[in-house]
């Protein structure tokens, strides 16, 4: 199904990170003579309109819809092979998840509409960000971020992130400093 291209775009299929969006700019950049495949890991009640659009978009032999997956093990292998995360809605633990492997993460820029986690996401750094709900820009992003291989240059970054602030201990620190903000000590 993948002949001839080897890159991956990462999803995990959710109502609110507008999956849709992402099936667009990748034909948007098929377009261009950008081909990538994509993964969707997931299932619910949207998959038979994704499946729909990716059909109607020309994008049969680039999409693999991969069904749910709860096995960490697996989990872990996708998100490692893929070249980066695309979350185009909200993003939340999915960021964690792909930064600790190493993988970067491209999300919307709106941080009013993000969850805390999307922070870890460093422009350049630890992946890119889109203006929010533009399909052509997210094109753009991603066509960027493949073309330059920039998942070579994010790769240790991603989990030294994550290794950093993203850990248990570092999380219950900042927890603890805003309770006792919050009782004025």
């Amino acid at each position: 199904m993948f002949e001839g291209v080897n890159h991956n775009v990462l999803m995990r299929l959710t109502k609110e990170k507008k999956i849709s969006y992402l099936l667009e700019s990748v034909a948007l950049s098929k377009q261009k003579g950008n081909e990538y495949n994509c993964l969707i890991v997931g299932g619910g009640i949207e998959s038979e309109n994704l499946k729909r659009l990716t059909d109607s978009r020309g994008l049969s032999d680039s999409v693999c819809f991969y069904g749910p997956s709860y096995d960490e093990n697996i989990n872990a292998q996708l998100i490692m092979i893929a070249e980066c995360c695309v979350s185009p809605g909200n993003v939340g633990l999915t960021a964690i998840h792909s930064l600790s492997l190493g993988t970067p993460v491209i999300t919307h820029n709106n941080m009013c509409n993000q969850g805390p986690e999307a922070d870890a996401v460093i422009p350049g750094i630890t992946g890119l960000l889109f203006e929010e709900n533009n399909v052509q820009n997210l094109s753009e992003v991603i066509d960027d971020f493949i073309l330059n291989r920039k998942k070579l240059f994010m790769e240790q970054k991603c989990i030294k992130e994550v290794k950093m602030y993203w850990n248990p201990a570092m999380q219950t620190s900042v927890f603890d400093k805003a309770v006792l903000n919050s009782l004025g000590q």
